[in-house]
């Protein structure tokens, strides 16, 4: 295993833990987590997490590894940590895609399901606010 990939896994593990412990108790960080989520996959008009991960091209990757490290840190700069938390586990699910451990596999998936969670959540609060009005 390369450094990249252990500093992946150790990160990988930290997220995690602090999703079991508080982070998917955290009602504002999983809004904006389904929030960003949902604006990267209507950009390629898809329906899911796993679909806008897997589909998106090597360049486009990249560009989005890229960007989700600016936006991140530019959070940090403004003091919206909940913001670059989100911005945090969207990129680790993106860059997991790029691992071949098998022992990673379990704690990816989890992540992933935490994505696919928030994502759904936002957007039944977007339909009944729409609903509403």
């Amino acid at each position: 295993m390369d450094e990249r990939q252990r500093e992946f896994r150790s990160r990988l593990i930290a997220i995690m833990q602090d999703l079991q412990q508080d982070g998917v108790r955290d009602a504002e960080a999983m809004r904006i987590l389904g929030r960003l989520a949902s604006g990267l996959i209507a950009t390629y008009r898809l329906k899911t997490w796993a679909e806008f991960k897997n589909g998106l091209p090597t360049a486009g990757y990249n560009q989005l590894v890229e960007d989700f490290r600016d936006q991140g840190n530019a959070y940090l700069e403004e003091g919206k940590v909940k913001a670059a938390y989100a911005i945090q586990l969207l990129a680790m699910s993106m860059v997991a895609r790029t691992m071949n451990e098998p022992d990673l596999k379990q704690g990816v998936t989890l992540l992933d399901a935490v994505i696919e969670r928030a994502l759904r959540t936002y957007r039944r609060a977007i339909t009944a606010r729409a609903a509403s009005h």
